[in-house]
């Protein structure tokens, strides 16, 4: 799933939905059932502070990730676990 996500993000950037994605990797489970993000949990301030990071950094497609951090900072509820997940996933991504 991790590497759909970011697959999905380098093929059609301008396209990223990062509210589907976020979705997707909370409906994913590991063994014993157990979710690997939480969908309702706002992330600590140290995670903002690495949000902040992320846009620092050099990448080919800055415009799209900088959408993309701007439409999950714009969430009235903040921030959710699974959202930071894809954010990180996404920064990561490598054509």
């Amino acid at each position: 799933m991790k590497a759909s996500i970011q697959e999905d993000f380098l093929k059609a950037p301008a396209k990223f939905d990062i509210s589907t994605a976020a979705k997707r990797l909370s409906d994913v489970t590991i063994e014993g059932g157990y979710h690997i993000c939480s969908p309702k949990d706002e992330i600590t301030a140290d995670q903002y502070i690495d949000i902040s990071r992320m846009l620092d950094t050099q990448r080919s497609h800055a415009v799209e990730f900088k959408k993309a951090v701007d439409l999950a900072l714009s969430a009235p509820e903040g921030v959710s676990d699974c959202t930071f997940r894809v954010l990180t996933l996404i920064d990561r991504a490598t054509p």
